[in-house]
């Protein structure tokens, strides 16, 4: 008798175990372990899944790090239980994500990546074209600008893509394209080309490239008194800008992905708070990868493994980087415009009022 009751106890235990179980599901970051920005984010993940976790009963989020090599695809395959993809994608990743389909895949960089036919891939953050062309439509609702020239590097196709962006921009919101050509990587003096700038009397002059030779562009534009001001990539937040173009770095015009404290996204304030007891960076894909966990698991509390593409297509969700709503490519239809001046040696976040924002929503 006292046998049955004892197997009986076990028995109930164990029922209790399995029906309590929660379901298991992974979420795979693609970085490069060598990579102190790799490895800072895959570290954020380990907090927001603890934190997931810790309350929740029906599921449980696992991390798992894929290295950047080539075993990367074989690697991903393998893995069980997979529900989504986010991390440091690149460029040169475009091969292996070309072959997966099932899994969804979220961009948290800003980094260019020329797939846009791909429904499981859906990018979180604005790449340096989407920036490029909420600069423009700043320019143009709030700053007034009518008449821009565009430079762009010949470096790599990414700055040949920004600047088209910019330019179509432009157009579509009915200011004018007086000048627009390409520099070669190396050039160093761009004297002929602000001479005849300065002859257009174009307002505004935007350079798609490296620090390098935008600080040489901003430099000898204020020496030759061309007139216009100067705008470039996020690559201009550096102090090196500034002491190389020196008085030409005064009144620059640039946009990032983030305002200049994270802190200001409320609902992330814990989780910095316990990020930052062991990391003293906070890089700017963080409030990426903070949404994109959190609308995976509002997708998972809704629907299935199976249906998480279908959940992120028909949803709407509010997320600390705003209104996250995805169009049929997979990209975010609006991004927060965080609008930044050089004055001094500081670079000032110039924070948009109500009428303003309302201009800029308004632009195509």
């Amino acid at each position: 008798m006292r046998f049955k009751v004892i197997c009986y106890v076990i028995f109930i235990v164990f029922l209790s175990v399995v029906i309590q179980a929660k379901t298991t599901y992974k979420i795979g970051f693609i970085g490069n372990s060598s990579n102190a920005n790799s490895t800072n984010l895959f570290d954020a993940l380990s907090i927001i899944l603890d934190d997931i976790n810790n309350n929740n009963e029906e599921f449980e989020l696992q991390k798992r790090f894929f290295d950047d090599n080539e075993n990367l695809e074989n690697e991903i395959k393998r893995e069980d239980n997979l529900i989504a993809i986010t991390g440091i994608i690149l460029e040169k990743h475009k091969k292996v994500l070309e072959n997966i389909n099932n899994i969804p895949v979220f961009i948290v960089g800003t980094k260019y990546l020329s797939i846009d036919d791909k429904k499981n891939i859906f990018r979180m953050a604005p790449s340096n074209i989407d920036l490029a062309k909420i600069l423009c439509k700043i320019q143009i609702s709030v700053l007034h600008k009518g008449k821009f020239a565009i430079l762009y590097s010949e470096e790599n196709d990414e700055y040949l893509k920004i600047a088209e962006a910019y330019k179509d921009t432009v157009l579509k919101n009915k200011a004018m394209v007086d000048y627009f050509r390409s520099v070669d990587a190396q050039r160093k003096d761009f004297e002929a080309i602000l001479i005849r700038l300065r002859e257009l009397k174009v307002n505004t002059i935007f350079f798609a490239g490296g620090m390098e030779q935008a600080s040489l562009i901003a430099k000898q534009s204020r020496k030759l008194n061309v007139g216009a001001d100067f705008s470039s990539t996020g690559d201009i937040c550096n102090k090196e800008f500034i002491k190389k173009a020196k008085d030409g770095s005064q009144g620059t015009h640039y946009v990032l992905s983030t305002p200049p404290s994270l802190y200001s996204f409320k609902k992330m304030r814990s989780f910095l708070e316990k990020y930052n007891e062991t990391h003293k960076r906070t890089d700017a894909e963080l409030p990426f990868l903070f949404d994109t966990i959190n609308i995976l698991q509002l997708c998972l509390k809704n629907a299935n493994k199976d249906l998480i593409i279908k959940c992120l297509y028909a949803e709407t969700f509010q997320g600390v980087t705003g209104s996250i709503e995805f169009d049929e490519k997979g990209m975010r239809k609006n991004y927060q415009p965080y609008f930044y001046v050089i004055r001094g040696k500081e670079f000032l976040f110039r924070k948009l009022n109500a009428k303003e924002k309302d201009l800029f929503y308004k632009m195509r």
